[in-house]
C-alpha cells in the first residue's frame, strides 16, 4: 500500500516536528506480545487486538516513506500465504504510522487510502505500534505475531529480500505448527517475486 500525499507542506512540517520530538527519546525495548490497542481504520471503524485472537498475524508498519515499500511486500506475502489466508488461520494487515498529523487534515489523509472496505488499514494516529515495537523509520517493518499474541518476528526492509521473506514465512509456519492451526505455510521458492 502506497500513501501518496502531494501539496501538503504543512502536514510534512507537523510530521517532521513530531519525528524530531520523538527522536530525542530513547528507543524502547520492543514488546514480546501484541500490544493492546483500539485504533480506527480509514473508514473510522474501530479495531482492537481482540479481532486477531487465535490467528497468526503478519503486520506491515510504515511511516510515509516506509509505506512506499509496503504494497510490494504485502502482495508477495499474501501470495505466499494464500491458503492460510483463505482458511482464516492467518491475517495480514497494514498499520499506517500517521502520528503527528493535525486533526484538521486527518480526513484528507484518510482519503489517500484504499476505498475498498476489505482493504482497511489501521490508522495509528497515536503512535501505539511505534511505541510498542520501535520500528525503523522510513522502512517497511514486518512483524509476525502468533495465535497467542506472541511477537515472533520483526524486520525492517525496503527491498524485497529472500532472507527476510524466509524469516516471515518461517515465523508463520512455526506459529501454525506450534499451535496446531489448520493449513501449512507455503515454502518459499526461488526469488521473492515467485
Amino acid at each position: 500500500m502506497k500513501i501518496t500525499i502531494h501539496g501538503l507542506p504543512v502536514l510534512l512540517a507537523f510530521v517532521a516536528v513530531a519525528a524530531v520530538a520523538l527522536a530525542d527519546e530513547p528507543a524502547p525495548e520492543p514488546l514480546d506480545h501484541l500490544v493492546e490497542f483500539t485504533i480506527e481504520d480509514q473508514f473510522e471503524n474501530e479495531h482492537t487486538q481482540d479481532e486477531f485472537a487465535g490467528k497468526t498475524m503478519v503486520l506491515f508498519w510504515g511511516d510515509r516513506e516506509g509505506s512506499e515499500h509496503i504494497e510490494r511486500w504485502e502482495k508477495t506475502v499474501r501470495r505466499k500465504l494464500k491458503r492460510e489466508l483463505a482458511d482464516g488461520s492467518v491475517e495480514v494487515r497494514v498499520v499506517a504510522h500517521v502520528q503527528g498529523v493535525p486533526g484538521m487534515i486527518k480526513g484528507m489523509v484518510r482519503g489517500h487510502f484504499s476505498k475498498e472496505p476489505e482493504e482497511w488499514t489501521l490508522m495509528d494516529w497515536e503512535g501505539v505500534f511505534a511505541a510498542a515495537y520501535a520500528p525503523v523509520e522510513k522502512h517497511c517493518n514486518i512483524m509476525v505475531f502468533g495465535r497467542d499474541g506472541a511477537h515472533l518476528y520483526q524486520q525492517a526492509s525496503n527491498k524485497l529480500e529472500q532472507p527476510v521473506l524466509d524469516g516471515v514465512l518461517a515465523a508463520v509456519k512455526q506459529s501454525l505448527e506450534d499451535e496446531g492451526a489448520p493449513g501449512q505455510t507455503s515454502a518459499p521458492s526461488g526469488s521473492p517475486a515467485d
